[in-house]
């Protein structure tokens, strides 16, 4: 999502479901313990795509518990809005292109194994190198020698000659150019540290608790594929961020699964839903046995169009064809009568939250985002005498089954089917991980579901991972040199506000292209036990599962 690269995509893109947690993918019971007085937090969760390797995890079903198995150099602090250190007690800079990073002393895995520079150079190599296939590999483009590394043809042995080992505890970075955002960038999952283990055995390492040793809060307990992920708490941890309870529990759950979920936080079998949908917020919300946290996301929400379709590719045609979909979308409509009023209209491809650098209200040429069934047709129309489009031809929305988006998907379809005169009709997958494949493989025969979780607070993370040529999470596959060469001047800005402006332009190229088109900012309805205490949705949007406690 990716990531997302991301955290990706997991994230529905209805106004039921606007955040990755309800792309659960296979069943799980209720726990015979969940009901037990005990201070260990029972999450909703889902199976991840990949196994638990940090620069090798694209959604939030792996990503969240990763945030909790490791840390760092440093961390975002959302309520300082600052980035701040964790294992670095420094990284310093002259001007903005070469970094002295010193590590703090002590630092631990959870097998005892000392955290170190080498930890990160080598890992970061790992993840950079093209040779080991790793999705978090665009991370590392602002690193000196990525352009080799990153070459088809790169053999292992290659590494960034960007980075360079002076000892134990100190290590230093050089980039291609002067950069305002790499500080921020290093949030992001992808620049997490390796232990010497996983090298030994790159292909097992994330599979389950005996190859899994982060640097984290907390150490895997236990991991039962499409069942649950156990987190406890890592007593070789010596960082700042303590944890408030004694284990997460991430539950995987089949079918109806945020129904499901919901049914167990009324039950007390289950402690923290992420979001539920809006129908179990509006009919439940004066439960007595529900502690609501009702917030406005930061996930980007989006219907994306693939370039390799038919009829739209990224040529006039196509440029046509997407601006008339986009115009059919009466998002006042769907906000009012199936958001609830709880969600957002965008105007732009930033998110709603100022906390995020760069985020801003308006860009020239959106009133693309706003309903105009007249001028929809005539974008329509225009495009049909570059090619026809033909009475048997049908315009699918893929979602995934196990997302609870199929009303919104269905008004989607419908609005576009009314507006264009065309048939147009919604297919939910049968979950979350077969759509995120079909969308890397390029077998998505239609549009698709494609929000996005930020990795760190930065506008860059949404433009660079799913726009920028060959991203890792670009899967429609668009290409602009104008873009690209606008974030390419904004990677290179040691002004962060200087940067932000060229971000902000190249949001103006996106909406007259239109790869991906933005539907809504839709609310986090959380459902959480009234047993918890400190509740709180991070700046990602996700719960911060660390300071959650039954105490």
């Amino acid at each position: 999502m990716a990531k997302k690269w991301k955290r990706v995509t997991g994230v529905a893109l209805s106004f039921t479901l606007l955040t990755t947690s309800f792309l659960a993918l296979t069943a799980c019971g209720s726990n015979s313990n969940a009901g037990a007085q005990d201070n260990i937090i029972r999450a909703y969760g889902c199976e991840p795509k990949n196994p638990l390797v940090p620069g090798n995890t694209s959604e939030t079903c792996g990503g969240n518990p990763l945030d909790l198995l490791f840390e760092g150099l440093v961390s975002y602090d959302g309520e300082q809005g600052k980035v701040v250190n964790s294992v670095a007690e420094s990284i310093k800079t002259e001007d903005s292109q070469h970094f002295k990073v010193t590590l703090k002393p002590g630092m631990k895995f959870s097998d005892g194994t000392a955290v170190n520079a080498e930890s990160f150079v080598d890992a970061w190599n790992y993840t950079a190198n093209t040779a080991n296939a790793q999705s978090g590999q665009s991370f590392f483009d602002k690193i000196e020698g990525f352009d080799e590394v990153s070459k088809k043809d790169a053999t292992q042995d290659q590494k960034l000659s960007g980075l360079k080992l002076v000892d134990d505890t100190h290590f230093d970075i050089t980039l291609d150019a002067p950069s305002a955002t790499f500080v921020t960038s290093l949030v992001a999952t992808a620049y997490f540290p390796l232990p010497k283990a996983f090298f030994k055995d790159p292909k097992t390492f994330g599979t389950d608790a005996a190859h899994t040793i982060g640097n984290g809060p907390y150490k895997l307990k236990n991991y039962v594929h499409d069942s649950k992920i156990e987190l406890a708490v890592n007593e070789e941890y010596k960082g700042a961020d303590k944890p408030q309870n004694d284990g997460i529990e991430f539950l995987v759950y089949a079918g109806s699964a945020n129904d499901a979920a919901f049914a167990d936080i009324q039950s007390g079998t289950l402690d923290a839903l992420e979001t539920t949908k809006t129908d179990n917020y509006v009919n439940n919300k004066n439960d007595s046995r529900i502690q609501w946290k009702v917030e406005v996301s930061n996930n980007y929400a989006s219907i994306s169009i693939p370039g390799y379709l038919k009829h739209f590719g990224f040529d006039e045609e196509g440029k046509l064809r997407r601006a008339a979909i986009s115009k059919s979308l009466d998002r006042k409509a769907f906000i009012e009568k199936i958001a609830k009023g709880l969600a957002v209209q965008p105007t732009s491809f930033s998110p709603v939250s100022k906390s995020i650098s760069g985020s801003v209200d308006k860009i020239e040429g959106n009133d693309v985002l706003e309903f105009n069934a007249a001028e929809a047709k005539e974008l329509w129309e225009k495009a049909n005498k570059i090619s026809p489009w033909e009475s048997g031809e049908t315009f699918k929305l893929f979602y995934n089954g196990d997302s609870g988006g199929k009303e919104a998907f269905d008004a989607y379809a419908n609005s576009i089917k009314e507006t264009l005169g065309i048939n147009c009709v919604s297919e939910g997958t049968s979950d979350f991980k077969t759509l995120l494949h079909m969308m890397a493989d390029k077998k998505v025969e239609g549009a698709y579901k494609d929000n996005w979780q930020l990795d760190y607070p930065s506008i860059e993370n949404i433009l660079q991972p799913l726009f920028k040529s060959n991203a890792d999470s670009n899967y429609t596959g668009y290409e602009s040199e104008e873009f690209d060469e606008l974030l390419n001047q904004a990677a290179k800005q040691v002004d962060i506000d200087k940067a932000n402006a060229l971000f902000t332009k190249a949001q103006e190229v996106l909406i007259k292209d239109l790869p991906s088109i933005p539907t809504t900012y839709g609310y986090n309805k959380g459902a959480f036990s009234p047993k918890v205490k400190n509740v709180k949705y991070n700046w990602k949007g996700v719960p911060d599962y660390l300071r959650m406690s039954k105490k």
